[in-house]
């Protein structure tokens, strides 16, 4: 591995501990999901329900995330961000809005 400036490097670390922080708030939800790491700087989460499937997906390079939410009943996709973090406090915020748009969208759905 060479020699890489570790604040750039965060992404995918972050992505990974904020999922074992969720992943049961997921299960609560009956929302299969799914944590996979590339191996190679970057790392997706993946989240499937009945009536939608979001995947998040992060690069520690230019620590980036993007965001899709796909509705399965209208096959219409939004996307909630795409594209660089300046730093790891909005990659947190994004995060943070994901999970207010889940509980939202739990909270709809029961």
């Amino acid at each position: 591995m060479g020699m890489q400036n570790v604040s750039d490097v965060y992404a995918v670390s972050f992505l990974n501990s904020w999922f074992q922080k969720n992943h049961k708030l997921f299960d609560r939800h009956s929302v299969v999901s799914e944590y996979m790491d590339t191996g190679n700087g970057s790392a997706l989460v993946r989240l499937t329900s009945a009536r939608y499937l979001a995947e998040i997906c992060v690069w520690d390079h230019a620590s980036c995330i993007d965001i899709q939410i796909l509705d399965v009943s209208s096959e219409k996709s939004t996307f909630p961000h795409v594209g660089e973090c300046k730093d790891r406090l909005e990659l947190e915020a994004e995060l943070n809005k994901f999970i207010e748009w889940f509980e939202d969208e739990a909270r709809i759905g029961n």
